[in-house]
């Protein structure tokens, strides 16, 4: 139950009231708010229509704030608008904050929002509410803040009590520490603050399944638990001390919480609840003189057993003046040579970015030393949220700006108390609704969601889109030791999944490129990268690659105006209506050599079969040559590039409607001149094509050579056209 200090208002003439109300008095004034809430209100409903305004209006704000300091929202909600119907607020003006405060966790943002105004009007001062109103204004904003995390209820650590602060106890994370009000604790009677029984610390561990067993009380020869509440633990970096919270129960005394130090020793879960050596007070309040009523808990030591931090309600410690409400404080530790106990110096608030006007509560730390801690101070979803600050470069401190852990870890009840484990997995409690419809502070677990990456290859023929069988598939981390190379199976696929001990073999922020070859076609040496870096959500990559078979290769085809080595730009159509566009080729032969980077290539031309032979080889050279100069033009290197001239020699193969292979020769062509002109011309421009085959695959620009009279025409390959 969070440890919030009470506004006790007595009323001028309480001397004078009858015994009920007396009673309530002082069942509030005790702090047995769970007590104080049902004599409160039978007090209210005994003092009638009748009764002194100034009376009721307090029996109604006392039996709110008792219903809001056991955690129960609506039937304070219900109470505070009782308060303020009475116009009670002009006694107590937080009634209207309060109640902004329970409208607001009870997701009534509006009506929140007009009650904080109307406090902010008695009272501009109060900083909570600034906040306050900022949370409400930012609540569909942080709807919108979701994590893929998976938040569930933990059955074997929480029962219809109330169950919170989970701690692990050991490095391997095998032993659980929690509080809880459960039956059999040692307090068991009800405490009339809460009315639910004193609280203890149970230890659980996971059997074989993975299961949470039983819970078991600790070592109740050491009075780790007594008849007081003990709330949350926490513990060194080696496992041997642990911090405990403890809140006396003394009658007619108001004591704060105190935190106890105790040594373990064999912990283990057993039906003893481990062993342990002793236990002492922690002696902050000794050191720094502070009031026996203030309360000191939730502590949190790092991992060096330097620093220890903790929560407290005290206005100034050590002369360092709190933020308001409950702050987040640190001390240093240090054992006593002597006494060969603890001790304590050098005490600091944590500052103005962690803490607020309200309460911040439950600090913990991170695998990488991150502070989490609970705050309904901070904008958020409503009540307490949980909240997380990154280490400073200087060991122990963290003056970053708190970052809420969004939904679903954080919802409109309190959430707090967490132990992460790597920011993807941990425990937390909250006081959602649960899976048997109550609110009840219970510890829930979350994770993300396993990311897992896998990869699927397929090769194929470029052109042809055939599936290529037994291509050599290599996969290789950039920047990383990891190579590994798969062959295609009988369709052309092949997965990189998990390896022999079933570990991913594509993990998290790692880069990784693809390559395929086989004999007969051009190595992909350039080949295809794939990245996991920033990603959060599993993905199944596919990559498909084509590989280009050591034949002709057929070009998007370069035409020309008819006996012209001119390319036809993109708006052929106006000026020569039979020509196909050459420009946006050009550009697609320029890709398929930057996508083999390592190609030297024979560049054919072609012509039909109309006009001379002579003429015919003429006019493919100077074609060829155009190519090759637009492609050089385009950045492609000259020498990885020989043009040359086919004239009419070389008519293409084709195949007909019926399915039929046929050379397309002049006499073919012929018969369909005058009974499918059509036909006639489009089989002539079929044979005006450009083609390729790959000369060699080896081509490397720094260590080329080539003969003298090669270089002198390349290295001038604009008079290279003219000869």
């Amino acid at each position: 139950m969070l440890l919030v200090v009470a506004i006790v208002v007595l009323t001028s003439n309480a001397l004078a009231q009858p015994k009920y109300v007396k009673d309530a008095y002082k069942s509030f004034n005790m702090e047995k708010y769970f007590e104080a809430s049902s004599k409160c209100t039978d007090a209210f409903v005994k003092l009638g229509v009748k009764g002194d305004i100034k009376t009721k209006g307090d029996m109604a704000y006392k039996a709110a704030e008792s219903f809001r300091l056991t955690e129960r929202i609506a039937d304070a909600n219900a109470w505070y608008e009782k308060a303020i119907e009475l116009k009670y607020f002009d006694v107590v003006p937080e009634i209207l904050f309060y109640n902004g405060e329970m409208l607001r966790m009870m997701n009534e943002n509006d009506k929140a929002i007009k009650s904080y105004r109307q406090y902010q009007k008695i009272n501009p001062t109060d900083l909570r509410t600034t906040t306050a109103l900022e949370i409400c204004e930012q609540n569909e904003k942080f709807k919108l803040v979701k994590t893929k995390h998976i938040v569930s209820h933990e059955p074997g650590l929480s029962r219809k009590e109330m169950d919170m602060a989970p701690m692990f106890a050991d490095a391997a994370r095998s032993l659980v520490i929690f509080g809880s009000s459960r039956k059999g604790s040692v307090g068991d009677k009800p405490d009339p603050r809460t009315g639910e029984a004193y609280m203890d610390l149970w230890m659980s561990a996971k059997d074989k399944k993975g299961n949470w067993q039983e819970p078991v009380l600790l070592d109740k020869a050491l009075k780790i638990n007594t008849g007081d509440n003990e709330g949350t633990i926490c513990f060194d970096g080696q496992f041997k001390s642990a911090f405990i919270t403890r809140c006396p129960n003394v009658r007619k005394q108001n004591l704060g919480c105190q935190i106890m130090v105790a040594e373990m020793s064999g912990l283990k879960y057993d039906k003893a609840g481990g062993k342990w050596k002793q236990i002492d007070t922690l002696p902050i309040k000794q050191s720094y003189k502070l009031n026996d009523s203030v309360s000191l808990g939730h502590p949190c030591v790092t991992r060096d057993e330097k620093l220890l931090i903790f929560a407290s309600d005290a206005q100034e410690i050590g002369g360092v003046k709190s933020y308001g409400g409950r702050d987040l404080w640190s001390v240093v530790l240090s054992i006593d040579k002597k006494t060969k106990k603890f001790t304590v110096d050098g005490v600091k608030n944590l500052g103005p970015k962690i803490n607020t006007p309200a309460n911040e509560l439950f600090p913990t730390l991170g695998s990488n030393g991150e502070l989490f801690f609970a705050s309904d101070g901070h904008p958020g979803f409503g009540g307490l949220d949980i909240f997380v600050v990154a280490p400073d470069a200087v060991a122990n401190t963290w003056t970053g700006v708190p970052e809420n852990l969004g939904s679903p870890i954080n919802g409109q009840s309190n959430d707090y108390a967490i132990y992460d484990m790597n920011r993807t997995t941990g425990y937390f409690t909250s006081e959602r609704k649960g899976p048997n419809g109550e609110y009840s502070p219970d510890i829930y677990s979350y994770k993300m969601p396993e990311v897992l990456y896998d990869l699927n290859i397929i090769v194929y023929e470029r052109g042809t889109k055939t599936r290529i069988e037994d291509a050599a598939v290599v996969l290789t981390e950039v920047d990383g030791e990891f190579n590994d190379t798969k062959n295609t199976n009988g369709k052309g696929k092949t997965v990189w999944e998990t390896d022999a001990s079933k570990n991913r073999i594509i993990i998290g922020n790692k880069t990784y490129k693809i390559t395929a070859s086989k004999d007969g076609y051009v190595n992909d040496v350039k080949g295809t990268t794939i990245t996991t870096v920033g990603l959060t959500s599993s993905k199944s990559f596919i990559v498909e690659i084509s590989l280009l078979p050591l034949k002709n290769i057929v070009l998007k085809e370069v035409l020309y105006k008819r006996s012209e080595w001119t390319f036809v730009d993109n708006k052929c159509g106006e000026i020569c209506p039979e020509c196909v566009c050459s420009t946006d080729s050009i550009d697609k032969i320029k890709k398929e050599l930057d996508d083999y980077p390592n190609v030297v290539i024979n560049l054919f031309s072609h012509t039909d079969a109309r006009d001379a032979d002579d003429r015919n080889q003429t006019l493919s050279e100077n074609r060829a040559r155009a190519l090759y100069s637009a492609l050089v033009d385009l950045g492609i290197d000259p020498r990885r590039i020989v043009p040359q001239g086919r004239g009419e020699k070389e008519p293409r193969k084709w195949r007909d409607e019926n399915g039929v292979d046929i050379e397309l020769t002049e006499e073919y062509i012929n018969q369909f001149k005058t009974t499918d002109p059509k036909k006639f011309e489009f089989l002539h421009q079929l044979n005006r094509r450009t083609t390729a085959d790959v000369l060699r695959q080896d081509f490397n620009p720094d260590s080329e050579v080539l003969s003298k009279e090669e270089a002198k025409k390349k290295n001038n390959y604009k008079n290279y056209l003219k000869y």
